[in-house]
């Protein structure tokens, strides 16, 4: 059943000095990752609610409607997608070569394709799949990614208590908070440092997750404009993403815990940190 690998926990492994947990090894058909996954189950939702037809928003760098297109195809669905007009990046490129019907509209920004995704899926009948997958169901496959890693919840608490930090991009702020609502199952006061990579997703996490202890959470901003590739590609012998998790690779220590999400772009070249 799809629900049972949905739900199954992806590998913690250690490299090193540091601890890595693997969501980035989530696959479906040749794709990697939480937002796989995460698109997985809101487009099995939509299936099993009578929707033949699926809508979203996506930046021209962002794997969102490449993903889209590979899971609606896999799931028999019509894939709709809204972007910023310009030239068809090789996401975009990728989505329409997997069947998404692509909609480039002016005035890109981030609030606008959302709302022209939203009215799109309101004018066709469609399900609306959330940019950034920012829906609940996400935030719980996470939460159980962390939780299903462990046979109990006292071993899974014994484990993070022998954890630095868990270092994670925040993105859309998704995983972040399964990662929080999962430390809060097992009651582990683990610090979580969330580095911040393109979208600023702090107000939506503070106010979904308003009991987080204050010292428990922080955040710090990767320096660079989000559609530059990271210096680092590699940590300890692990490969990451160029555009999201190797821009956290400068933030880590020994001892902590790296907190994969996907695996989408990689740089030619191999650019290595060892700690």
């Amino acid at each position: 059943m799809i629900v049972d690998k949905l739900e199954m926990p992806t590998p913690i492994e250690k490299h090193g000095s540091l601890w890595f947990k693997r969501d980035d090894l989530f696959e479906l058909n040749g794709m990697y990752g939480a937002k796989v996954r995460a698109c997985l189950a809101l487009c099995r939702q939509a299936k099993g609610e009578g929707f033949r037809r699926v809508v979203s928003a996506g930046s021209r760098y962002s794997p969102q409607l490449a993903i889209l297109g590979k899971v609606a195809n896999y799931l028999g669905l019509k894939a709709i997608g809204v972007t910023a007009r310009g030239e068809s990046l090789p996401f975009i490129q990728q989505a329409e070569s997997l069947g998404v019907e692509v909609h480039k509209i002016p005035y890109g920004y981030t609030n606008v394709i959302q709302k022209r995704a939203r009215d799109l899926a309101d004018a066709l009948g469609a399900f609306l799949i959330p940019f950034g997958m920012r829906d609940d169901f996400s935030i719980y496959l996470t939460c159980q990614s962390l939780v299903n890693s462990f046979p109990d919840i006292e071993n899974a608490k014994e484990f993070f208590s022998q954890i630095n930090r868990i270092v994670v991009v925040a993105g859309s702020g998704v995983n972040l908070l399964g990662i929080l609502s999962g430390l809060r199952l097992i009651k582990s006061p683990v610090k979580v440092l969330a580095v911040l990579v393109g979208h600023d997703c702090r107000d939506y996490v503070y106010k979904s997750c308003s009991w987080i202890p204050e010292d428990q959470l922080s955040f710090v901003k990767y320096d660079a404009p989000y559609h530059f590739l990271s210096v680092y590609n590699q940590v300890n012998g692990v490969g990451v993403d160029s555009r999201y998790e190797g821009k956290a690779i400068p933030f880590l220590k020994s001892g902590d815990l790296f907190w994969l999400i996907g695996r989408a772009v990689t740089s030619p070249v191999v650019v290595s940190r060892e700690i």
